[in-house]
C-alpha cells in the first residue's frame, strides 16, 4: 500500500524501496518514473535536460547563466533525493560515487534492467 504525507510544499510518496537484488526493479522504475514526471524532474534523470554551463561566454550574461545553472543543480539534487531515498543499502552504496541523477538512473538501468 502506498501512502503520502505532506512535507513542506511537496509530497513525499512512500514507495517500496528497490531491493538489493533488483527483483522489484520494474515496479520500482514505474513508480519512481511517475513521481519524477509529476515533479517535472524526468528530463534531468533521462539526460534530455542537459547540464547547463557555469560560465557565460559574454560577461554581461553571467547572472542569467548562474541562475540557470543554480536552478538546474537544485532540480538535479531533488531528483537525486527522489531516487536515492528509495534504494536499499547495497544499491545506495553502488551509486554514491555519482553526482548526477542521470548517472544514477543509467547505472540502475544497466545493473537491474529486466523485461518491462
Amino acid at each position: 500500500m502506498s501512502t503520502t504525507q505532506d512535507i513542506g510544499h511537496g509530497r513525499v510518496y512512500n514507495i517500496p524501496a528497490l531491493d538489493d537484488i533488483g527483483s522489484n526493479y520494474n515496479d520500482w522504475k514505474y513508480r519512481i518514473s511517475t513521481i519524477l514526471k509529476l515533479r517535472g524532474l524526468f528530463g534531468i534523470v533521462k539526460g534530455t535536460e542537459k547540464y547547463p554551463p557555469e560560465v557565460a561566454t559574454d560577461p554581461k550574461d553571467q547572472v542569467t547563466v548562474t541562475a540557470t545553472y543554480d536552478r538546474w543543480q537544485t532540480r538535479n539534487h531533488q531528483a537525486l533525493a527522489e531516487i536515492t531515498l528509495t534504494l536499499k543499502k547495497e544499491s545506495l552504496r553502488n551509486v554514491k560515487r555519482y553526482q548526477l541523477a542521470s548517472e544514477i538512473w543509467d547505472y540502475l538501468e544497466d545493473h537491474y534492467c529486466h523485461e518491462l
